[in-house]
């Protein structure tokens, strides 16, 4: 039989291994201020990157800014000038030849007629204008004839308005909206007074005058 008697203490005792908590805890104290450290000088870098990159996109933006809002004035004056150009030419597009509409009246008026009144009214569409703007005009002929058939006449003057070719392609329609008696001091039984009113097409539209 044998017998061990252990005679060191208990706080007295030493790990025969070469690594333990001492170890660990001396390694600790140069292995995390160094982790720390480069961790911060990461940081530290790329806060000097992006500030380098900052400052570089200011400089560009303050080289670029005043061409940028020159730019943009140019876009804003194409813009107002298209809108000019559309409008213009709408203007232009409802532009009528009214000395050819008077040579047709003066063409086909028979020869009994007597016009007294040409009135030419253009109409605006005021509570809610397109763009570009469009007209309508209303064409509106005073006149009086005499002697039997006064109707007749008044009717082949309407019937050859309507089909006239300086208005065949913009008038919408040509009526008569007044045809009496004349009464005016020195008219006869057979005297009558009338008016016919040719309303035209709204303008502009895909057509050529």
């Amino acid at each position: 039989m044998s017998l061990r008697v252990d005679l060191i203490n208990q706080n007295e005792k030493r790990s025969g291994s070469r690594i333990n908590v001492r170890t660990f805890s001396r390694i600790g104290k140069f292995v995390i201020p160094a982790i720390i450290i480069f961790i911060l000088g990461t940081q530290i870098l790329n806060y000097k990157m992006i500030s380098s990159q900052l400052n570089m996109l200011e400089s560009r933006w303050e080289l670029d800014e005043p061409r940028q809002n020159s730019s943009k004035k140019l876009a804003e004056k194409l813009r107002y000038n298209i809108q000019t150009e559309k409008e213009l030419e709408a203007w232009k597009n409802s532009r009528i030849n009214w000395h050819k509409q008077i040579q047709a009246i003066i063409e086909t008026t028979p020869g009994t007629i007597q016009i007294t009144s040409v009135i030419i009214s253009p109409d605006f569409n005021t509570e809610d204008p397109p763009s570009p703007p469009k007209r309508t005009f209303r064409l509106t002929i005073d006149g009086k004839n005499s002697g039997e058939g006064a109707m007749d006449y008044i009717e082949i003057l309407k019937n050859s308005l309507e089909h006239h070719k300086s208005m065949t392609k913009i008038v919408e329609s040509v009526q008569v909206t007044n045809y009496e008696a004349d009464t005016s001091d020195d008219a006869t039984e057979l005297d009558r007074v009338f008016q016919i009113e040719c309303m035209y097409k709204t303008l502009p539209e895909d057509t050529k005058k």
